[in-house]
């Protein structure tokens, strides 16, 4: 319990808190005239933002989120730079945040939460018209992309993994403390569902000056659902602990960028996916970012140079 409740806190250095009244069903939820969207198999309309190539596309990129969503203005400096090299990139918001449907801060259970990405995948791949798919992960979301493209009946043709969250350090400005874990225990054992951990923390104590301003720009955005509920923080570390067994299960080829200057993932934690790796290539690329945004950005022509080649095979 005690590291299910270290990871619920640690995992997303940066949401932005939700209401302490529970759970309660997204209200003012854009039109589908306003974006893409799909329907996950309990009926929850799930949002996907685009930003497409102005020619045509060399293949697709799918940016697999973890369970506190994404802000896609707030990942215009990553998905610009792809698109303009050709890709076509489709970022899916997740239920309980954003734009999408269902209880705020509730993101169901594993196998849920692995159903709505598979839908994604698959709605992805159809408007990709036989394009290649890559998936991309960020952080819990590298963990998320390792399980779908675990399942995918046709793998991806290859994925971006940025500092995925597998094993972690005590971070100050995002671990809990001792009232806060009995308090977690509480909710787990009567209200599993209601949002109660801020996954957010404590932005202006982060050391390292990029997250700690991406901190507060993801705690102030409305696309972003920092307080989860113990429910979803099970169902999120049940997906992560299966990080190196997933990475078994795939044949397809996978590029790791690793932050410098990350504070939270363990280092060992990435050790140990790339060595469970059965694909046919692995790339480890080391780069002067920290453990958000700043890593993808500083890896950027990395990222670039290694999807125009597997896309050209």
């Amino acid at each position: 319990m005690a590291a299910a409740l270290l990871a619920a806190f640690a995992l997303a250095a940066c949401s932005a808190p939700a209401s302490r009244d529970g759970p309660s069903s997204a209200e003012g939820a854009a039109d589908p005239a306003d974006g893409l969207r799909i329907a996950a198999r309990d009926g929850v309309s799930l949002r996907v933002h685009v930003r497409e190539p102005d020619g045509p596309a060399r293949g697709i990129l799918l940016m697999v989120p973890g369970v506190t969503g994404l802000d896609a203005r707030m990942e215009a400096p990553v998905t610009e730079p792809l698109a303009a090299a050709g890709f076509a990139v489709y970022a899916l918001e997740p239920r309980g945040t954003g734009e999408s449907g269902g209880p705020r801060g509730y993101a169901g259970s594993a196998s849920l939460i692995l159903d709505d990405l598979g839908r994604f995948a698959a709605w992805g791949r159809k408007r990709g018209g036989g394009l290649p798919v890559f998936l991309f992960g960020h952080s819990m979301g590298g963990t998320f992309a390792l399980a779908l493209a675990a399942e995918m009946e046709s793998p991806p043709a290859g994925l971006v993994l940025v500092n995925p969250a597998y094993k972690y350090r005590p971070l100050r400005g995002a671990t809990p403390g001792f009232g806060d874990y009995l308090r977690f225990a509480v909710y787990w054992i009567f209200a599993p569902r209601k949002p109660v951990v801020d996954m957010g923390g404590d932005p202006s104590l982060l050391e390292d000056p990029d997250d700690r301003a991406e901190a507060a720009e993801r705690k102030a955005s409305p696309s972003v659902q920092g307080l989860q509920s113990m429910a979803s923080m099970t169902a999120a570390r049940k997906i992560m602990s299966a990080a190196p067994r997933n990475a078994g299960r795939l044949a397809a080829p996978v590029l790791i960028l690793e932050g410098s200057r990350d504070l939270l993932i363990d280092p060992a934690g990435t050790d140990e996916i790339a060595a469970a790796w059965g694909g046919r290539s692995i790339e480890r690329v080391r780069v002067d970012g920290a453990h958000g945004r700043s890593s993808a950005l500083a890896g950027m022509e990395a990222i670039l140079g290694w999807l125009l080649k597997e896309a050209g095979r």
